[in-house]
This record gives C-alpha cells, sequence and structure tokens, in this order.
C-alpha cells in the first residue's frame, strides 16, 4: 500500500468517524437524562475504525451515478442515484450510522461477563465496567432500536431494502447465528469448515451487509449486487481472518484490548486451526476474490476498493 493510499483510508475514515459521532450525538440528544442513552453513546465514543459505516459510504460513492464530485467528503454532500435521483448526505449518514450502532452493540454484549468477560474495549473501560451489567445490556439493546429507527426515518427509496439488508446482517441469519455458533463451538473446538460458517455469520455477514446497504440505496442492479455479495464475504472473513492473526502477532497497546484472550478462552481461531502462515495465504486470497469482484464492476479506482485493501493491512 503506498503512502497516499495509507493517508487516503486514514482521512476517509477519519471524515466517517466525524460523521458518525455528529449524527449520533443528535440522534442521541432527544433522550434526555437517559443513563442508557449515555452508556450507549459513551460506546460508540471510545473510538475504533468505523469500518462499516465506511464502507457503506464509499459503496454508496462508488455506485453513485457521476464521476465523484470534489464535494463528496464535505459534510453536506449530495449523490445521485443511478436513476439520477438526488440523496442528501444525511440519509446516507443515517444508513451508516446503522450499522456502526449494531456493531456497538455486539461489542457491548461481546464484553460481557456472560460472553467474553473483556474490561477494556480499544483501550477504555467496557460499558459493563463504566455502567454496569444492566445498563451495558440495555445499552446494546437501545442500540439494535435506534439502528432501525435511524434507517426507517431516511426519505431513501430504497429504505425498505436497506432494512431488510441489515436485518439479516445482524439477526439470526448473520451475526446472532455467528455469536451462537461460536459459543456452542467453546472448549470443543470447531473444524476449519465450522470457523468458516461461524465467521461468515459472525463477521462477514456485517462487512457484506455495510457494502450491499450502501450500493442498494444508490440503486444498484441486481447483478451488481450479486457480485458485491461474493466480494463482501471475501472482505468479511479476510477482516476475521486478519483478527485472529494480530491476536497471535499484535500487542495490547496497538489493539486496545488483551492480546492471546481467544485462544486463553479455548476458541478456535484460524491460526491454531490452520496454523499462522496459512492464514496469511488465505486472508490474502481472500482479498483477491474481492478485488476480481470490485474489477468485474469497474470500481477499482474507487475508496471501497482501498478500504478493502486496508483490511489486510491493518494493524488494530
Amino acid at each position: 500500500m503506498t503512502k497516499d493510499t495509507a493517508n487516503k483510508i486514514n482521512n476517509f475514515l477519519k471524515f466517517t468517524s466525524d460523521l458518525i459521532l455528529d449524527f449520533s450525538e443528535r440522534d442521541f440528544s432527544l433522550v434526555a437524562n437517559s443513563k442508557c442513552a449515555s452508556a450507549a453513546l459513551y460506546s460508540l465514543k471510545v473510538g475504533g475504525k468505523r469500518l462499516r459505516p465506511a464502507l457503506v459510504l464509499a459503496s454508496a460513492i462508488a455506485f453513485s451515478n457521476e464521476d465523484i464530485n470534489a464535494d463528496w467528503h464535505k459534510k453536506n454532500f449530495r449523490l445521485k442515484t443511478q436513476s439520477g435521483e438526488e440523496i442528501e448526505a444525511k440519509d446516507i449518514i443515517a444508513v451508516a450510522s446503522a450499522f456502526e450502532y449494531i456493531h456497538t452493540y455486539s461489542l457491548i454484549h461481546d464484553d460481557l461477563p456472560v460472553m467474553d468477560n473483556d474490561s477494556l474495549r480499544r483501550g477504555r473501560l467496557s460499558c459493563h465496567i463504566k455502567f454496569g451489567v444492566p445498563i451495558a445490556v440495555t445499552a446494546g439493546i437501545y442500540l439494535i432500536l435506534k439502528a432501525f429507527s435511524a434507517l426507517n426515518k431516511t426519505e431513501l427509496k430504497r429504505r425498505r431494502a436497506a432494512i431488510e439488508i441489515l436485518r439479516r446482517a445482524s439477526g439470526i441469519d448473520g451475526m446472532v447465528m455467528g455469536q451462537a455458533l461460536d459459543i456452542l463451538g467453546e472448549k470443543r473446538g470447531v473444524s476449519s469448515d465450522e470457523l468458516v460458517m461461524i465467521h461468515e455469520h459472525k463477521t462477514a455477514a456485517l462487512i457484506q451487509g455495510a457494502i450491499l446497504a450502501g450500493a442498494v440505496v444508490m440503486d444498484a442492479s441486481s447483478d451488481e449486487v450479486k457480485l458485491l455479495e461474493k466480494v463482501g464475504q471475501s472482505a468479511g472473513l479476510a477482516f476475521q481472518i486478519v483478527d485472529d492473526i494480530l491476536d497471535v502477532e499484535s500487542t495490547s497497546l496497538l489493539m486496545g484490548k488483551p492480546v492471546g484472550a481467544d485462544s486463553a478462552k479455548g476458541k478456535s481461531t484460524y491460526p491454531a486451526i490452520i496454523g499462522l502462515e496459512e492464514s496469511k495465504k488465505k486472508a490474502c486470497g481472500l482479498i483477491e476474490e474481492s478485488f476480481n469482484g470490485l474489477n468485474k464492476l469497474g470500481k477499482e479506482n474507487t475508496i471501497l476498493f482501498s478500504l478493502i485493501s486496508y483490511v489486510l493491512k491493518r494493524e488494530n
């Protein structure tokens, strides 16, 4: 990855983070003196890559019906769908925020004592340590409801399609199923095929959904969506493999949480099952599959392409 590409990615992630935080501050300000909302907002503010909302924005930009103009990086940007409809920034940002809300809820619940029992998240106290377990549980539920509320309030023509994509990605067809399979696989161990199934649901589904939602609200065709499904699934699995690799090779300082925790808890990981070097080869192969799909779509010179390359090169 060139220095220019790295800078472009970092700037886009920062741009996305600013948009999400601005949106959530306004969204949650309507709930006065709510400890639940405060806990949810705290968890949103502890940082993170903002990859999923960035993928929503990048996909929407890539499928916009015009060349990316100089104003897309402004907070009041507008995009045109492939059918020529003009979409305001606030609606695209709402879709992106919905995916970040769901991701944040999953992290709050993952950290709970009955799940991973982690006291740190991104270098700061986990939600249940800061606010207590009951508030953390309800903050997670609150974020789920706010995600679908944010989508439902948009004026997007394809709003229902975006809601359905998020439902599939986050529910029993996606993330919830993956979490259940992951819990059932603890201690007993799982096969490599079972591990793929776990992470196709637990991790890849939401990443795939983010890419699909951004494209669908811009009127991507059914053929384009079919190709993007594979792009997103491959990128999502690569993300999880890199996560497992970092749990072995990285440091707590870089990760913002204890490393080596997965193996200590008896969780099956790619390095544990297929080895570290094979895991690296597998991640590279999956990213190549994503690149091939984007090339077929003519989206090789987009920020979406660059973000997917970031999945492989990230350090935390």
